[in-house]
């Protein structure tokens, strides 16, 4: 099945598959994290490739003269040319999207934990485990991931924990936990610490974001609880 629906990735998100297809691969992807990291590595990549920069018309002076150039020599150009022409395009391509996904990582990382936490807020996607127990929780994690998160149960200082679940940031199978306060949903997650992320402390689409790194491990903590009982949140979780 995993093989099937990776071919069909591509259509997917042009929207060009079948209802019954694009229904098979919205199924699978909800439950496949290989997958869903697939899937979001050809929308980073389709999101990179739309940049106008990519795109540079010539100027009038260049495409005249070129015309003329091409009309009074009408040379048969040889198939090496276009075959280094070909290779140099592809170079710069790559050269161009290798400095894109560096620049834009921090903004990639920052979007996909909005994207996480809009999906976990639709129906049947916020937990894979559902419990008010850090010592359920904690445990459910143990051989899913190659670390072990932290958790902690925040209910006497008003944040109680309500459940876990496996999700995917940037490409990278990640540990959420999900916290509630007076309704809201605050969505905290961890993976091991990487040299690419900064500290973060941003407002995006009306959520309230927050990156730190403790130790080995990187946070990130979404909600829009406003920015005092989000920040009070995270003193709570530090101590």
């Amino acid at each position: 099945m995993s093989q099937h629906v990776r071919k069909l990735l591509s259509a997917y998100l042009d929207g060009e598959l079948p209802v019954s297809e694009f229904v098979l691969v919205e199924t699978h992807i909800e439950s496949c994290l290989e997958c869903k990291a697939e899937l979001q590595a050809l929308q980073k990549l389709k999101s990179t490739l739309q940049n106008p920069k990519l795109y540079h018309k010539a100027s009038p002076e260049l495409h005249k003269r070129m015309q003329e150039k091409c009309e009074s020599r009408r040379e048969i150009i040889s198939p090496r040319f276009f075959s280094f022409a070909a290779a140099l395009a592809v170079v710069c391509v790559s050269l161009f999207l290798g400095y894109q996904y560096r620049g834009g990582t921090q903004d990639t990382l920052t979007q996909a934990i909005v994207d996480s936490h809009l999906r976990s807020l639709t129906a049947g996607h916020l937990f894979d485990v559902e419990s008010t127990d850090q010592h359920t929780v904690k445990p459910w994690f143990s051989g899913k991931l190659d670390f072990a998160p932290i958790v902690k149960d925040l209910a006497s200082v008003g944040f109680p924990l309500v459940g876990g679940r496996l999700d995917i940031l940037d490409g990278v199978i990640v540990a959420a936990l999900i916290y509630k306060r007076n309704g809201h949903i605050i969505n905290l997650y961890q993976r091991p610490r990487s040299v690419r992320s900064m500290p973060v402390s941003r407002t995006i689409k009306g959520y309230n974001l927050e990156i730190w790194t403790e130790s080995d491990l990187e946070f990130f903590v979404i909600s829009d609880l406003n920015s005092t009982e989000l920040n009070t949140f995270i003193e709570s979780f530090k101590k």
